[in-house]
């Protein structure tokens, strides 16, 4: 028998039931759509001075690609991102953590110092895809390696399965900061180890680690011309030395104690022996300095320095004292610091 009105019945109960469903299921896929995520971030940048943005600026990158500020104290993820210079230039490294994995996504870019405003901004770009790909969806594609997955969850073992030994993961070993070689050669002016202003030029060679370094060079310096001193003789000398000055680096300011020793030679050219002797000296003393990066392998930097003599020299003639060195002296310097190591971070 043929019931027209049983079936629009139907039609309409069918019609209900795909009105309710829709409605249960839209909140849900509201709530996975605005589902923030959040990290801790452990930001460091070393070696940079002024020229890259601090832990707070990289925050606001992040958060401008995302709409919302994914950092918070206790965040779900987890963020590290380290900054170094070296040789003017900058490596930013980056690992993103997702919560229940180990294994991180990283991301390592390098560029010239004075562009780390753009390499951040590159890095940013990709922590936030890293961090939210649905709410990064507009931003330009740096982004990281992917992520892992979420670990399952491990199934409880079972009671009556026989025991295993259980193998504790090797230690992890501490990154090691690289050693960098480098040469100097410089041109300076000193005043009273000579009774007159001497000028002169050395060379030397060094190594650095992190922030120390360890520098050897040898120099020369004469005055240009006699003086002619107190008691009516004219006199010259020249300076034969080797210094040794362990540094520290701060930014690109570097400073320094010294130590030297060497063989102070003096002459008078009016007397008939112009040869006055020759006298072994040693200093301590101390020097501050300015590195101003001009590639990626050459730095200028300018010295200065201050010694005291652990022997004041004397200068006799006729076995009368005519010259007593100062207790201090003073020098300036200027030069080039060349590196010999590539940067490790270098392709």
């Amino acid at each position: 028998m043929h019931l027209p009105g049983r079936k629009g019945k139907g039609s309409w109960r069918s019609l209900v039931r795909l009105v309710t469903l829709a409605a249960l299921l839209l909140p849900s896929a509201s709530v996975a759509a605005d589902e923030l995520e959040t990290a801790t971030l452990t930001y460091e940048a070393r070696d940079v001075g002024a020229r890259c943005p601090d832990a707070e600026s990289f925050g606001r990158q992040v958060a401008a690609r995302l709409g919302y500020q994914p950092f918070v104290p206790a965040g779900k993820h987890r963020v590290v991102v380290r900054l170094s210079g070296v040789a003017g230039r900058v490596h930013a490294h980056a690992e993103v953590t997702r919560a229940g994995s180990t294994t991180p996504g990283a991301r390592d870019l390098e560029s010239d110092l004075d562009k780390c405003e753009t390499l951040t901004l590159a890095l940013a770009t990709a922590v936030a895809i890293a961090l939210d790909p649905i709410h990064s969806a507009g931003a330009p594609s740096a982004e990281l390696p992917p992520l892992p997955p979420p670990e399952p969850p491990r199934t409880p073992p079972d009671p009556e399965a026989p025991a295993r030994e259980i193998t504790p993961p090797p230690a992890s070993v501490p990154s090691r900061e690289p050693v960098l070689l480098f040469a100097t050669a410089g041109l300076f002016a000193a005043d009273w180890i000579l009774p007159g202003v001497s000028l002169g030029g050395d060379v030397g060679i060094g190594a650095r680690i992190g922030r120390f370094s360890l520098e050897a060079s040898g120099r020369l310096e004469a005055m240009p011309a006699p003086v002619q001193l107190d008691s009516g003789d004219q006199v010259t000398g020249t300076v034969f030395s080797a210094l040794l000055a362990p540094c520290v680096h701060l930014g690109a300011w570097v400073v320094c104690a010294l130590g030297r020793v060497g063989a102070l030679q003096a002459r008078a050219p009016d007397l008939v022996q112009t040869n006055l002797g020759t006298t072994i000296f040693g200093t301590l003393g101390a020097r501050i300095g300015y590195e101003l990066p001009l590639s990626s392998v050459v730095a200028f930097r300018a010295l200065a320095s201050v010694e005291a003599p652990l022997v004041r020299t004397v200068l006799e003639i006729d076995q009368t004292s005519v010259w007593v060195a100062p207790p201090l002296t003073a020098g300036l310097e200027i030069g080039l610091v060349v590196s010999l190591t590539p940067s490790p971070h270098q392709p």
